[in-house]
């Protein structure tokens, strides 16, 4: 598998990690929601002047995480990191390309309660620029939640909080979510099984609350939904 990051200045103008990941990585081989969570936490710990060799995590963070279990989550975790270190990012800066993979090693010790991931100083100024962009609260939210569908979806609202609103049509959603066009054809079946779900999972976990405000129609036919986005005052998912 290749895929494609190009120059800093790309990153910068991203606004979340999912969006980053699913154009350069995710259309090839898309993420698990631990692979996402496994990533995204070693990138909370990054620092500029580090040198990436070596991140240790604890096993209890992953333990929070709805569907681990103290009998799985080694496995989990080692097969997540594994599966990362199979993602090959391709860094185009000036006339140099360079091939690295995502995840350079992972390593666990059952029992032991941590795991060491380290990246290839190669990608360091990709994963700083992607690590400036995050709080620890809104890294915390993404802890929190279930499905790489939600995640993609809270990212995507928590940016327009600010105004409050967007209008999404069916086929940017699939885009943004990497959903086959021809899957969920029957509008109403996407909107109960990945939407709404999404949307009461966000409410329930992260920081804002989204809510359908209207159906926008072509005639008869549901083209996609306007959503309104407000603060969840009662959310506490600070990342630790």
């Amino acid at each position: 598998m290749d895929v494609t990051a190009t120059e800093e200045d790309e990153f910068k103008k991203s606004n979340d990690l999912s969006e980053w990941m699913a154009t350069k990585i995710l259309l090839k081989n898309p993420f698990t929601v631990m692979e996402l969570k496994l990533f995204t936490c070693v990138l909370s710990m990054i620092r500029k002047d580090d040198d990436l060799k070596e991140y240790e995590i604890s096993i209890s963070q992953f333990m929070k995480m709805p569907g681990t279990t103290s009998k799985n989550v080694y496995d989990q975790i080692q097969q997540a990191g594994e599966r990362l270190m199979q993602k090959i990012v391709t860094i185009q800066r000036g006339d140099r390309r360079i091939r690295v993979a995502l995840m350079s090693s992972v390593e666990t010790k059952m029992g032991g309660g941590t795991v060491k991931v380290s990246f290839d100083p190669k990608i360091k100024p990709e994963l700083i620029t992607l690590q400036e962009k995050y709080t620890e609260y809104t890294l915390g939210n993404i802890m929190a939640l279930r499905s790489t569908h939600t995640i993609r979806l809270y990212e995507l609202f928590k940016q327009c909080l600010p105004d409050g609103e967007r209008t999404l049509t069916v086929d940017e959603i699939k885009s943004h979510l990497t959903i086959a066009p021809d899957s969920y054809k029957r509008t109403n079946d996407l909107k109960e099984k990945v939407v709404d779900k999404s949307l009461e999972e966000i409410g329930e976990l992260t920081d804002i609350v989204v809510n359908i405000k209207h159906a926008n129609r072509e005639g008869r036919k549901i083209i996609g939904w306007t959503f309104v986005i407000g603060s969840n005052k009662n959310a506490d998912n600070s990342f630790s």
